[in-house]
């Protein structure tokens, strides 16, 4: 992983549109673990300047708070994780490592075409739009990652992390469940 610059904003209500966030906020609080969304961007964000047809991740994570998560120049980037039902697979590591997010290369093409991820954090205490530079590297590494999480062979991020440390006081978050939202075909 690689530590990188990030730009964030805190957002406010007014800057999210609220029947999405609404729907949002009653699945998170239904199922009440970590989730992530996959929305086009202009659907969720009302005052950014976005690129045609730009996409976003909003990775809701209830019961915790920003400051768990801190990202000024945090490291970023790929790794393989080792699921509950031992299936492994490509994810992209936030903020230190300490949010991870299912990220197939297919899905990862287009932000590195862009040249950059928007993820819309949801904790707590606030709600973050963050810019991640996807570079041709990172998409590299998560083509690595997803073809070695194909192979038991080779022992991943996390169970190297694993052997290194067993301090459970500081377990990540690893978001599991991901949906994709598009709402302008629920809108015909």
């Amino acid at each position: 992983m690689k530590t990188m610059r990030v730009n964030q904003k805190e957002l406010s209500d007014a800057d999210l549109d609220q029947k999405l966030m609404w729907l949002i906020q009653e699945y998170v609080s239904e199922v009440n673990h970590p989730c992530s969304f996959n929305a086009l961007a202009e659907d969720v964000l009302l005052a950014e300047d976005l690129l045609q047809n730009e996409r976003c991740v909003i990775v809701a994570v209830p019961g915790r708070k920003a400051a768990e998560f801190p990202a000024s120049n945090a490291r970023y980037g790929a790794v393989v994780m080792t699921r509950p039902d031992d299936l492994r697979q490509a994810n992209l590591a936030l903020r230190d490592g300490k949010i991870s997010l299912p990220f197939h290369p297919i899905y990862a093409r287009p932000h590195q075409e862009l040249g950059r991820l928007l993820v819309i954090y949801l904790f707590d205490d606030s709600k973050i739009l963050e810019t991640i530079p996807v570079t041709p590297e990172l998409y590299e590494d998560l083509c690595i990652c997803d073809l070695t999480a194909q192979s038991k062979n080779h022992p991943t991020f996390a169970e190297l992390e694993a052997r290194r440390t067993s301090n459970s006081e500081d377990q990540g978050v690893h978001v599991l469940d991901n949906r994709t939202i598009n709402r302008r075909e629920q809108q015909d």
